[in-house]
């Protein structure tokens, strides 16, 4: 029995070593600067969403019409909402293109049929940009518009377009009408025709100023003595006297008895034919022709310096 014990020994022996090898193999595995935590990098591509625009709101508008003023400039102003689903700092404001026009969107800055945000100085479009909040920003463009541009029932479109910072276009548009008005100007304050003898004549001028954005043609009449020239002695000068003597007026230089007579019932000189003010382009001008008139003083009974009162009304020509 003792020699069985002792052959025991080794074997024990051999499994002890295998185990010690083997725990020291797995403390060899750790790497030496383990941590407790790591921070990665995470990536996402989002996709790139076109402007778009809401409507289109525009002031002063009277019945879907903007009213020039007679003889002077008018602004209007138009805005809209540009939203961007990416976030309004998305929106390119540099590249705005917003147009006023009743020819094209793609024609040139008219002073009659375009106006746009373009770079002439006298027609130039101011835009700002306002409100910018989340994926909404406001745009306002003023237009200043003159007093001879073209009329049109519903032919005339305000539009926007903007892109945004991948070039991607949102637009907008909105149809208007520009209304038709009427109106003239008196350049001369008087009709100065001199000193005269008695049977004599004088012609002078007056020049009438289109101050609408139709042609018009002009009422006249004496309007402050019933027909008369009001003079200091017991008699006056009647304007319309037929061929005899009086006042009388004409679209072209004339000689007495041609012309028509001025009388006290206001009367449409339908002949007179003066347009509005043609731009063909942004230059600012004025449309004005000449009336002549034409005195004849009676050959007797008449002294003195004689005064009246002259009226202009445009008409529709």
């Amino acid at each position: 029995m003792q020699k069985a014990i002792g052959k025991a020994k080794p074997i024990i022996f051999a499994i002890l070593v295998v185990t010690t090898i083997l725990l020291v193999g797995r403390v060899s595995m750790m790497p030496v600067n383990a941590v407790e935590g790591e921070n990665i990098t995470t990536n996402v591509s989002v996709g790139n969403s076109a402007p778009t625009m809401g409507v289109i709101v525009c002031d002063p508008i009277s019945d879907g019409n903007f009213t020039p003023d007679v003889g002077a400039n008018k602004s209007m102003s138009c805005w809209t909402v540009v939203i961007d689903d990416n976030g309004y700092g998305e929106v390119n404001q540099t590249s705005l293109d917003t147009n006023f026009y009743s020819d094209s969107i793609d024609g040139a800055d008219d002073l009659n049929t375009h106006y746009s945000n373009g770079t002439s100085s006298n027609v130039a479009t101011d835009c700002t940009w306002t409100n910018a909040t989340g994926t909404n920003i406001t745009v306002n463009c003023t237009y200043y518009i003159r007093y001879f541009i073209d009329p049109s029932a519903g032919g005339w479109t305000v539009n926007f377009t903007v892109n945004d910072t991948s070039a991607e276009t949102g637009s907008a548009a909105k149809v208007l009408g520009v209304a038709t008005t009427l109106g003239l100007d008196v350049i001369n304050t008087s009709i100065e025709f001199g000193s005269l003898a008695l049977g004599g004549e004088s012609q002078r001028t007056t020049d009438v100023l289109n101050t609408c954005n139709q042609q018009i043609d002009v009422k006249l009449r004496e309007s402050q003595n019933s027909g008369y020239l009001d003079c200091p002695g017991a008699t006056d000068i009647a304007t319309d006297n037929g061929d005899t003597d009086g006042i009388k007026y004409n679209a072209t230089t004339f000689s007495w008895p041609e012309g028509i007579s001025l009388t006290d019932t206001s009367t449409a000189y339908t002949a007179f034919d003066l347009n509005y003010y043609d731009a063909t382009g942004t230059s600012d001008g004025e449309s004005t022709k000449t009336l002549y008139w034409r005195i004849k003083i009676p050959s007797a009974g008449v002294s003195g310096v004689c005064t009246g009162q002259t009226e202009f009304v445009a008409v529709a020509g």
